[in-house]
């Protein structure tokens, strides 16, 4: 029998009456089969459930002896021992089943070993220090913090859980002496000269408050009694060691294609969830996919999670022209949906859905900003402003995104000469000498000026490069 699926586990989610749930990857024995309920990383007794084989001997089902409680999701693994037991004689036949078995095995294993792999935090195949990459021995409360040359992770020097306790005793103190204020004011009325002394007090405790809790980075306070750092101080320090993430809680984010990736750091940038659909992880500056920005940098120096908006983008395997990547999907999905094929046309013609042409390997030709400036649709909103129509050139263009339109240079027509007036220029000649009156002949000659080339309708303008967000 074949190993005819890639998947070495399955899923599904109880509503407190479902006791079955299948799976279609093949096992040999029922001990190959370990049961997970919600995020317990340790299988759930085997006497919990029974596993019933499909006739055709690929997958099977799980049958819980109760029913699965609402919400809870359930996960089924293959867990093949990694052992080889299967004997080839010396001499003799080998069954083909035997071998094939033993082939289905090897080919079982890989894939659990791959399931594994991609639930772990890899590196990704650009990263070139990928041998010197060693983690620290762990310690606790440290953070791990990228080297200034990238060729791998440190402890840091502070301990975290050190640096909140700090935190939370200034906050502490802080708090008490807010409270001791209160309590002194609050006293002052039993007499005007108590009042007064414990207005001072108040006010002495509100001053050291105001110094324990605001006090400036590494600036020290002394309150006559204690001595430290504010609580500003400390929250300072804390979120400089900090990550910034999305979501609260999240430090690291799986991507589309189940790899949890962390990529190579630049100095500058901060580490979050890419793009808008947060599938993984990147660093950039928290600018969202799409927006063109003008960059006075060449070619070679556009940073990270960023492209020349010009040429093709498309999937690794795509030979796009200006990126072949798969971080290339959101732009591609983004312009797929948002742009016509005429404006951004996909290789081969669309199809259903820019997740199917960017699995097909298909390129989106990203509408070329080259020579052209920038104008805001005139239907920006479905409203029609009616400033750029079919009047001007190529103006039906400003009401479709990426649409393009203008001249450098125009010819005027006859209809759009000003209105004018032309000098003529008379000459009279009368024959003097003949006896009869001759009525005098007379030439009329227009002025005739300009030479008709086109005029320049270009403003003043500065080339740079534009880039465009992935």
């Amino acid at each position: 029998m074949t190993v005819e699926t890639t998947t070495n586990r399955a899923f599904g989610t109880g509503d407190g009456s479902i006791t079955e749930f299948d799976f279609t990857f093949k096992y040999f024995n029922d001990t190959d089969i370990d049961v997970y309920l919600d995020d317990n990383t340790t299988p759930i007794s085997p006497t919990l459930y029974s596993v019933v084989r499909n006739p055709s001997g690929d997958g099977g089902t799980v049958v819980f002896i109760d029913p699965v409680a609402d919400d809870v999701r359930v996960t089924i693994a293959r867990a093949l021992e990694y052992t080889q037991t299967t004997r080839i004689p010396v001499r003799g036949e080998l069954g083909r089943g035997t071998l094939e078995n033993t082939y289905d095995k090897l080919t079982m294993l890989c894939q659990q070993l791959k399931d594994e792999v991609s639930r772990s935090l890899v590196l990704p195949v650009t990263f070139q220090n990928a041998q010197q990459l060693v983690l620290p021995e762990p310690e606790a409360g440290r953070a791990l913090i990228w080297r200034d040359d990238l060729s791998g992770l440190d402890n840091s020097d502070v301990n975290l859980t050190t640096l909140l306790d700090d935190v939370t005793a200034q906050a502490v103190i802080a708090t008490q002496q807010a409270v001791i204020a209160a309590n002194q004011a609050a006293s002052a009325t039993g007499s005007v000269t108590l009042a007064s002394e414990y207005a001072n007090t108040a006010r002495t405790h509100r001053d050291n408050a105001r110094l324990w809790s605001s006090a400036g980075e590494d600036v020290p306070v002394d309150d006559g009694t204690n001595t430290g750092f504010s609580a500003y101080h400390w929250s300072r320090k804390a979120q400089g060691l900090s990550v910034p993430m999305t979501t609260k809680g999240d430090i690291f984010v799986r991507g589309a294609s189940g790899n949890a990736r962390q990529p190579v750091g630049t100095d500058g940038q901060v580490l979050v969830a890419d793009s808008t659909s947060a599938t993984g992880l990147a660093w950039g500056y928290g600018v969202p996919t799409g927006v063109p920005l003008p960059f006075w940098g060449g070619e070679a120096y556009v940073p990270a999670g960023f492209i020349l908006a010009q040429g093709s983008i498309g999937s690794a395997a795509s030979a796009a022209t200006r990126r072949a990547n798969a971080d290339t999907i959101n732009l591609y999905t983004l312009l797929w949906n948002s742009l016509t094929n005429a404006v951004a046309p996909v290789s081969g013609g669309r199809g259903v859905s820019a997740a199917a042409d960017f699995a097909a390997n298909k390129t989106l030709t990203l509408p070329p900003p080259n020579g052209r400036a920038f104008i805001c649709k005139d239907n920006m909103g479905g409203v029609s402003a009616n400033v750029v129509t079919s009047a001007s050139e190529d103006g039906g263009n400003a009401i479709i995104l990426c649409g393009t339109g203008g001249e450098e240079t125009h010819v005027q027509a006859l209809s759009e000469l000003r209105r004018h007036k032309h000098n003529i220029t008379r000459t009279a000649n009368a024959d003097s000498g003949s006896a009869r009156f001759t009525p005098p002949s007379i030439t009329e000659e227009v002025n005739d000026e300009g030479a008709g080339d086109p005029m320049n309708v270009m403003g003043p303008w500065m080339a740079v490069n534009v880039i465009l967000k992935l």
